[in-house]
């Protein structure tokens, strides 16, 4: 047994790494030197880049998006790949457990105690419905995506938001809209 440890240095880090033969290495640079905007993980299926998409939902494949403010927000459930097994028929929001994951007050109102209390706070229990929204839009990401970690986000379907938006609207009509993390940083902080 001694004479196996002495000779065990310990796993390797890389042993289990994917590696890439030089062809497909070569095969990817030749793609990216092409066509900068196309990079070896990018999908068919995401939005034409640069296509005007504000104020309209022409690009819309799915038959239930709605306008929105920005090119960012403007992306249909269809064209997030990751979504794919959930999109039943032509709209993830007719998927079967859309409602009780994004749209059950009981489910959210649970979830933002949830949340409260791992960050250390109290719950009021009484949710506006910006807090709706909010853990609702959280709960979608993670239904849709998985864990996506601390800072990391992703712009939401416009299907998938005006649905949200529609069961718990605001009183005035004012939404925030969708921000990056990097974003939100650079606004809060001191200039």
């Amino acid at each position: 047994m001694a004479e196996y440890a002495e000779q065990f240095e310990g796993p390797n880090g890389y042993d289990f790494e994917p590696s890439m033969s030089e062809e497909q290495y070569n095969l990817m640079m030749a793609t990216s030197k092409d066509n900068p905007e196309q990079t070896a993980g990018s999908s068919d299926n995401e939005p034409e880049v640069g296509a005007e998409r504000r104020g309209n939902s022409d690009w819309c494949q799915c038959g239930l998006c709605h306008a929105m403010e920005t090119r960012v927000e403007s992306i249909c459930c269809t064209e997030v790949g990751r979504l794919g097994d959930k999109v039943m028929g032509s709209c993830i929001t007719l998927h079967q457990n859309f409602d009780s994951v994004c749209l059950n007050e009981d489910v959210l109102s649970a979830t933002w105690d949830l949340v409260q209390y791992t960050k250390g706070n109290r719950s009021s229990g009484n949710l506006q419905h910006r807090h709706y929204r909010f853990i609702a839009y959280k709960m979608f990401t993670l239904w849709g995506h998985g864990h996506m970690g601390k800072g990391n986000r992703t712009p939401i379907p416009s299907c998938v938001v005006y649905q949200i938006r529609l069961k718990f609207p605001e009183p005035d009509g004012t939404y925030t809209g969708f921000s990056y993390a990097d974003e939100l940083l650079a606004a809060a902080m001191p200039v």
